[in-house]
């Protein structure tokens, strides 16, 4: 019997720059995907516009699934819009409001996650940090997530349940989302190409989607550059010369204020993966490929993942050497006194922890060379989890990172930064 019925939904920003989205969701099924959105208050869809989607055999391991996928009109920032989707048998989703960012020529906020990968309780932590960004940064209005999403990319009963237990918010905020290593590692993969690319939808550049995507969003005055370090197959650290060149380009030719990257990847890191003999490999060969292109490109910042702690290094400078010396202002964000480097010579590196329950330290000792680049750096506790909020003006982006202890809900750590440009 046909299994319509929509699981694992997500909003993707469509295009680089509009108010279009892409929004997908898996069934057992194929049949014909319709997408109807209405104005936010016609509960019954009586209104309602259709847009017909299209389906295609999704990337599972011992199941079958099916990728739906439907494309919206460009909404206008700040717009709600009521939508659900499902198919023309009649089988639909419960309705979501669609929260369309604001783009303001001056600014940008949005809410950062990485490593959700939570097989206890499969998104039930992350939802907790979704709430407390609700409360404590309401301005928010996309979401950025550092990669690793779910644990084993290839096991759909791993998306319907993480996507099912956040779908709060992801389903109405848009999310632009990294590949992370639990999306292109083979030994997760069981045998299956592109499973990632399965559960989104985005009009991406020309590219293998096999072991990840790369793709860029410009809202408000921000360009954020999502990478995808999952050319690690193929280079073994580096990536490959397409994305480079594709990188280099973005970060030249963007006119927006301030230029953000996301790499699961980290190029510095105080956790395994940035001191440990060879595992620390794609990390230095990353380090010494990136570095003077972020520098040379005005790269402000670049959020990481994978090692699953809290760091933030000083400006990195071409050379891949820390800016110990470079000039600080404190500035109010969210109430706290944010730490911002002036005339930084390159981007601050940020690893925003974890979402999820696979909390790390430092498991190894760390040379004095090793720990020059950090400002600040911290081991993520038992039952902590973490998020960051990011928001830009005119001269200023700032972070605001926040840890919190999952029984209490309490906050057991903050640490606010940034960046400030003059002229």
């Amino acid at each position: 019997m046909a299994d319509f019925t929509p699981e694992a939904i997500t909003v993707s920003f469509l295009e680089k720059h509009s108010g279009r989205f892409g929004i997908t969701w898996q069934t057992r099924s194929a049949g014909r995907p319709v997408l109807r959105y209405t104005e936010n208050g016609d509960t019954l869809f009586e209104h309602a516009s259709i847009v017909y989607g299209k389906a295609e055999k999704g990337a599972a391991y011992d199941a079958v699934r099916y990728k739906n996928y439907a494309e919206t009109p460009d909404f206008k920032p700040g717009q709600q819009v009521l939508y659900q989707v499902g198919d023309e048998s009649g089988v639909y989703s419960e309705a979501a409001i669609l929260h369309v960012p604001e783009d303001s020529p001056n600014h940008t906020a949005f809410a950062v996650f990485t490593d959700t990968q939570d097989t206890n309780t499969v998104g039930g932590w992350w939802e907790k940090l979704l709430c407390d960004a609700d409360k404590v940064f309401p301005q928010y209005g996309f979401i950025v997530h550092g990669g690793d999403i779910v644990e084993t990319c290839v096991f759909p009963d791993h998306w319907s349940k993480m996507l099912s237990n956040t779908a709060a918010h992801t389903r109405s905020y848009p999310m632009a989302v990294a590949t992370g290593n639990h999306d292109y590692w083979k030994g997760y993969l069981r045998g299956v190409d592109g499973p990632f690319y399965s559960h989104f939808h985005m009009a991406l550049p020309p590219q293998d989607t096999d072991d990840g995507v790369y793709f860029s969003v410009e809202r408000g005055n921000a360009l954020i550059l999502l990478l995808n370090s999952g050319d690690y197959n193929k280079t073994g650290g580096r990536l490959t010369d397409s994305q480079f060149e594709w990188a280099k380009r973005e970060l030249r030719d963007s006119p927006r204020r301030w230029k953000i990257v996301i790499i699961h990847n980290p190029l510095f890191s105080p956790g395994k993966y940035g001191t440990m003999e060879w595992r620390a490999i794609p990390c230095l060969e990353l380090r010494a490929q990136l570095s003077p292109l972020f520098s040379e490109h005005g790269a402000d910042l670049v959020i990481c993942g994978h090692d699953h702690m809290f760091a933030r290094t000083y400006p990195i400078g071409a050379d891949g050497h820390p800016q110990t010396d470079a000039d600080t202002v404190k500035s109010d964000f969210l109430g706290r006194s944010a730490e911002l480097f002036c005339g930084a010579a390159g981007p601050i590196h940020f690893e925003p922890a974890c979402a999820g329950h696979q909390n790390r330290g430092i498991e190894c000792e760390m040379t004095p060379e090793q720990r020059a680049p950090f400002r600040e750096m911290r081991e993520t506790g038992s039952g902590e989890v973490a998020w960051a909020a990011v928001e830009t003006d005119e001269n200023e982006l700032k972070i605001l990172f926040r840890t919190l202890d999952i029984n209490s809900g309490k906050c057991v750590f903050e640490s606010a930064f940034g960046i400030r440009k003059d002229g």
